[in-house]
């Protein structure tokens, strides 16, 4: 069975960590099944699309088809081509797929075992593209094991929760209305950024609200060119719930004054902070209060 093990000395699943994998040859993500796989997922807008001007620092802004008129086949014959890019969202709800998401699942259970506890939603995100291309900075409300595929990319990250990189303010607007648009990248959170060059077998796990962007470079003269194939498996678990139903009360206390500070993800080894366990059991209040006064939608993993 493949493998997804950890390149650091020991795993901790609240900080971003290197690691390698044996999914690079696996079926499921060879180019002419993911093609297939894109034309299913097309009936229900699940294949996405950023424009091609779109630099690291621009808006997480992304479209069900192509800026540019063309249609998915016109993609995928030119996806070795320059800047090309499509993503495939939620490919756990594919029939053929699930068990797919299931190999992951199990291969990654055991880097968690007493850290995170509760797993569910595990959910796989598929990126092709080709240099130049990147993927803007923003953040996710799930835990992330990325594993390159194919090819090669960048990805860049930094701390997660940490109030000089992110604004407290910004993060709980994300965790409560989907709302990316004070997260942005900017000159002075860069001397905090770590990049990790990917290549087939290689990976990193960062966790839910880790800062990340990436990107393909053009190949250097003696270096073959060719689409990059990645796969982001996320998941919510016990500890992603807290942190959200935190931030989620948090946002209301800012609303009357008050400035509370990003909550930790902890490990299921790690007790909490008194504060913020309170602080999660509020939040659920208020998410269902919401949900039965105001017919609010909560995101998913709150």
């Amino acid at each position: 069975m493949p493998k997804i093990r950890s390149r650091s000395h020991a795993f901790d699943s609240t900080r971003f960590a290197p690691l390698s994998h044996d999914f690079s040859s696996h079926p499921a993500m060879a180019l002419p099944q993911l093609r297939a796989l894109a034309h299913r997922l097309a009936v229900t807008e699940q294949c996405r699309f950023i424009a091609p001007e779109a630099t690291q620092a621009s808006e997480f802004d992304h479209h069900a088809a192509p800026t540019d008129g063309r249609d998915l086949d016109d993609v995928f014959d030119q996806i070795d081509q320059p800047g090309a890019w499509i993503a495939l969202y939620n490919i756990e709800t594919d029939p053929q797929y699930q068990e797919f998401l299931s190999e992951l699942r199990a291969a990654f259970e055991p880097l968690l075992a007493g850290q995170q506890t509760g797993i569910t939603n595990v959910g796989g995100f598929v990126f092709i593209s080709c240099a130049p291309s990147v993927t803007p900075f923003h953040i996710d409300r799930e835990n992330n094991f990325w594993l390159q595929i194919l090819g090669t990319k960048t990805i860049s990250v930094w701390p997660a929760n940490e109030p000089h990189v992110m604004a407290p303010a910004s993060v709980e607007k994300f965790i409560l209305n989907r709302d990316l648009t004070d997260v942005r990248l900017s000159d002075a959170i860069q001397p905090y950024r770590n990049d990790f060059e990917m290549r087939p077998g290689k990976g990193l796990y960062f966790p839910s609200l880790t800062p990340h962007m990436t990107r393909c470079d053009e190949p250097a003269p003696n270096e073959v060119g060719g689409p990059s194939i990645s796969i982001g498996v996320v998941f919510y678990s016990d500890q992603t719930r807290q942190q959200s139903r935190a931030l989620a009360f948090n946002r209301l206390l800012r609303r009357v004054g008050l400035n509370p500070q990003i909550p930790p993800l902890t490990t299921a080894d790690q007790p909490q902070r008194l504060l913020d366990v309170a602080h999660a059991a509020a939040g659920r209040l208020l998410v269902q209060a919401m949900k039965k006064l105001r017919g609010f939608a909560p995101p998913p993993g709150l």
